[in-house]
């Protein structure tokens, strides 16, 4: 190593004890068990950027006792838009 080099940063290693951290439950019947799912969004030809009509992914959490979505799970411009 030149004298001009950096040695390499070492990432700080941050531990968790999981037991202290909050339980995310479902907002509407409480489990707090949930499955990964994708939300597939349809995107006009008029606004996409290709011309052409896009498929746009989401993924997600929904609660795999009841299927509810919590906000907190969608993107910020999702959040309290879907239907109750």
């Amino acid at each position: 190593m030149n004298g001009n080099q950096q040695p390499p940063q070492q990432q700080q290693q941050i531990r968790v004890n999981l037991q202290d951290a909050e339980d995310v439950s479902c907002e509407e019947c409480s489990n707090t068990y949930f499955t990964p799912a994708v939300m597939i969004k349809r995107i006009s030809p008029l606004v996409s950027p290709t011309g052409q009509e896009a498929l746009a992914p989401i993924q997600l959490f929904q609660c795999n006792k009841c299927g509810y979505v919590n906000d907190q799970f969608l993107p910020e411009a999702l959040q309290n838009a879907k239907p109750k």
